[in-house]
C-alpha cells in the first residue's frame, strides 16, 4: 500500500514506480492490480483505478484532480494508517511537510490561475478553513524542523 500511495502522490506510472522500487515490472503491475481489486470499495481502489485509466491514456494529472487525490490519500492514510515505505527513511514530520508543500503548492498554482478560495471551496477542491489550517501547520512544522536540525548541528 505504501508503494501505490507513493505512486499515486508522485503520479509515477507502473513502470517508472518498479524501476525506482528496483523489481520487475510485471511482479509490480499484478501487484497493483491485486491492491485495486482488494480495495475496490475505498478511495485507494479508486484512485489506483482513475490512474491506471489516465496513464493508459497518456494523459496529464490536472491540478485539480492532483489536489483532490492528495486529500482523498490524507484522509485513506488517517483511516489505514500504514507507516513509511522501506526506501523511505524521513521522519514522519518531514513526510507530513512534504505533503502539505505539495498540496498548497498545487492550490497556489490554481490560485494564479485566477480561482478564488472561495471558488476553489464552492468546487470542492479544498475548503478555505483547510487552507488555513494547513498553512498553519506547514509553518509549524518547518519551525519544528529547522529547530531540530539546528541542535543536531
Amino acid at each position: 500500500r505504501a508503494e501505490a500511495i507513493e505512486m499515486l502522490r508522485m503520479d509515477l506510472s507502473q513502470t517508472d514506480m518498479a524501476k525506482r522500487l528496483g523489481i520487475n515490472r510485471r511482479v509490480f503491475s499484478t501487484k497493483m492490480q491485486q491492491l485495486q481489486e482488494k480495495n475496490s470499495d475505498n478511495a485507494l481502489g479508486i484512485l489506483l483505478k482513475a490512474h491506471s485509466f489516465r496513464k493508459e491514456r497518456r494523459k496529464r494529472l490536472t491540478a485539480e484532480e492532483a489536489v483532490a487525490m492528495h486529500m482523498a490519500l490524507d484522509k485513506y492514510e488517517e483511516q489505514y494508517p500504514i507507516g513509511t515505505s522501506r526506501y523511505d527513511e524521513r521522519s514522519q514530520l518531514e513526510i507530513r511537510r512534504e505533503r502539505l508543500q505539495s498540496v498548497l503548492s498545487l492550490v497556489e498554482g490554481l490560485r494564479q490561475e485566477g480561482a478564488t478560495l472561495k471558488e476553489l471551496d464552492e468546487r470542492g477542491i479544498i475548503s478555505e478553513s483547510n487552507y488555513r489550517k494547513y498553512k498553519l501547520e506547514l509553518d509549524a512544522l518547518s519551525k519544528i524542523i529547522d529547530n531540530k536540525q539546528e541542535k543536531e548541528q
